[in-house]
């Protein structure tokens, strides 16, 4: 293939989350803004401006950002050449809420999920096979969120570039299987609870699906294979100035700086093409990039920030790492190998040769029938189209996930979205503009809540019994003409007392939710001073066996 019309640079595009309710009971105002489509520019400096491949504003779905940032890394990959999406940003900015979402508004990894088996629909002249394995970066060590018993994996590197020894993958056969292996893979990693963050990812994840294809057909024994890796990376955020100060806490944070820095570093050197020695093996995480991020397939980095003026030097430091990564370039190939070992080749060839065995075979049988299922549970490893030719899904149903699919989600996220459809941001910008004429300066109007028209922030509202009970009470209060003086009283009385029980159940769920988030935080102290153990007492195990070892030695 021709490498120069592949010349590219890295796809940079910025996410800005709402306001937080939290953020909004402080009355913040908002520092960063989307200025257009491509301009991220400082409230306060208008000098201060950014240009990105696109800047996605509050309002932005995450559908929209998929189109955008994902999809055509994903089309990519489907033709057999690399590809990487992350996101990056700090604690609480959005980057879990964008990657992996919930049931109201899917993340990019179940849209990519998504979209891969469409374009598997879309592609009848083709077979597919495809893997995924699921890793996470946890204080420095690579562990397997698919295999409980895979910790402390080594990261290989070999003609092909980076892998991490003995991980495991699973061939996956639709969406919902795909999405079940990633939901239980995520209920292995490291969340905490933080100053910013509730559920707070405390590592980064690599989520790694492997795709294979070849043209379909019995004579297809010659035909090159197209391989190639699509990883979507949720990395852990820092929290900057707002970070603990507890031990657990503070260690896993220093981990995350240290290889969120050096991400840091790496991307400042190559933006720049100078430098002779790139220090990718300074932390794992970059490490893993390596093959990526030094040019051998299409890159996307998604930066999600905040717009909040307390969050605005957090903000500018990730427009920053964003501008500088917009500078990349890369030169991404299509990857054909003609490996007979290839997964997809072997088990084309198992197939063919069954059914030759199943030829000879004159009598029904027990050996037929084996046969038989062996030969089903080889093809159904192997995606093919339903088509007979060449049509393209209509683009709402490759977002259209069915039961099954959304029940590997969670039911809402942790992050503020305007996605979730209990939350409405209504902004009429005109009223806006005549608003910030009579009022200070700052666009903190654009997201705060006004009883103007100019802009509503509006949640469903639930009433308790207890709330109902009161409103009528109230009501028969007011309207009490009809009442002697002693029922007259007897309503207040009661009207007082199940206000003072509205009041200590407030209380109790309080300090019920104080409760739980210190569970949480014991939970977690407890299952880090597990994992020390338990690799304090394998790295005495192995100093054991070198001992008894060099003492058989010397005694030869």
């Amino acid at each position: 293939m021709d490498s120069e019309s592949l010349k590219e640079n890295v796809t940079v595009t910025v996410r800005f989350r709402p306001l937080s309710p939290r953020e909004i009971r402080h009355e913040e105002e908002i520092a960063w803004y989307a200025d257009g489509e491509t301009i991220v520019r400082n409230e306060y400096t208008s000098s201060i401006a950014y240009a990105y491949d696109q800047a996605f504003g509050p309002t932005t779905t995450t559908h929209h950002v998929y189109d955008i940032a994902a999809q055509h890394v994903v089309n990519g990959a489907m033709e057999g050449i690399n590809g990487t999406i992350f996101a990056y940003g700090v604690t609480s900015s959005g980057k879990t809420h964008t990657m992996h979402g919930n049931q109201r508004s899917p993340g990019i990894i179940p849209l990519a999920i998504k979209d891969a088996f469409c374009i598997i629909q879309e592609t009848p002249s083709r077979e597919f096979l495809l893997r995924l394995s699921y890793l996470e970066i946890y204080n420095e060590v690579v562990n397997d969120l698919l295999n409980p018993a895979g910790h402390h994996l080594r990261i290989r590197e070999d003609s092909h570039g980076t892998f991490v020894e003995g991980v495991k993958q699973e061939v996956v056969l639709s969406p919902a299987h795909a999405l079940s292996i990633i939901a239980a893979g995520e209920e292995q990693r490291h969340v905490a609870s933080t100053n910013l963050n509730l559920h707070s990812s405390r590592s980064h994840t690599i989520f790694t699906l492997t795709i294979e294809s070849s043209p379909c057909g019995e004579n297809n024994k010659g035909e090159a294979v197209n391989l190639s890796q699509l990883n979507l990376i949720d990395l852990a955020g820092s929290e900057g100035s707002k970070a603990e100060t507890t031990g657990i806490r503070r260690k896993e944070g220093s981990y995350i700086n240290k290889s969120l820095l050096t991400l840091g570093t790496v991307i400042s050197k190559l933006s720049d093409g100078k430098s002779a020695h790139i220090p990718y093996r300074d932390s794992k995480l970059t490490r893993l990039l390596q093959s990526s991020l030094s040019g051998h397939g299409r890159v996307s980095l998604i930066c999600t920030v905040t717009p909040s003026s307390s969050n605005s030097e957090e903000t500018h430091n990730t427009l920053k790492f964003a501008h500088r990564a917009k500078h990349i370039e890369i030169q991404a190939a299509q990857n054909k190998i003609n490996d007979e070992k290839s997964l997809i080749k072997t088990y084309q060839n198992e197939i063919r040769s069954l059914k030759e065995e199943l030829e000879q075979l004159d009598q029904e049988g027990e050996a037929k029938d084996a046969l038989l299922i062996q030969i089903q549970s080889l093809t159904r490893l192997i995606l093919v189209s339903t088509k007979s030719s060449s049509h393209q899904t209509d683009p709402e149903r490759r977002y259209s996930f069915v039961e099954e699919e959304l029940a590997y989600l969670p039911r809402k996220g942790h992050d503020l979205s305007l996605d979730n459809e209990n939350i409405q941001l209504n902004v009429n910008f005109d009223a806006l503009k005549e608003e910030k004429k009579i009022k200070k300066p700052g666009l903190y109007n654009l997201l705060k809540p006004q009883k103007q028209e100019g802009l509503t922030l509006t949640r469903p509202v639930y009433s308790s019994p207890s709330d109902s009970t009161s409103e009528a009470l109230q009501q028969e209060v007011t309207s009490s003409g009809n009442y002697t003086e002693t029922e007259n009283t007897t309503i207040k009385a009661q009207a007082i007392e199940i206000e003072q029980l509205k009041q200590k159940v407030a209380m109790i769920i309080e300090s019920k939710e104080q409760l739980e988030c210190e569970n949480i935080r014991l939970k977690e102290e407890s299952s880090y001073a597990n994992e020390l153990a338990s690799a304090a007492a394998t790295e005495l195990k192995m100093l054991s066996e070198q001992v008894v070892k060099l003492m058989n030695q010397n005694s030869a």
